[in-house]
């Protein structure tokens, strides 16, 4: 699906510092041109973010769907 600035429903960008194959500025861009983007960027992360710091996404996702 295409990121376009009419979206209008929440949506986390969770990115890795350390990324080669999705830098973080690709992730940011994302997340600035949804209207309704959180970002978090988790450090000393690769590619693999989910593999290599589970607690760190974990809580990312909890806080975001907690969010009101």
């Amino acid at each position: 699906m295409p990121v376009t600035p009419t979206q209008t429903q929440p949506a986390l960008c969770i990115l890795a510092e350390n990324d080669r194959m999705t830098p973080v500025k690709f992730g940011r861009e994302m997340a600035t041109t949804l209207n309704n983007a959180e970002m978090t960027i988790i450090a000393e992360a690769g590619h693999m973010l989910p593999a290599e710091h589970p607690a760190e996404v974990n809580a990312a996702l909890r806080s975001f769907f907690q969010s009101p």
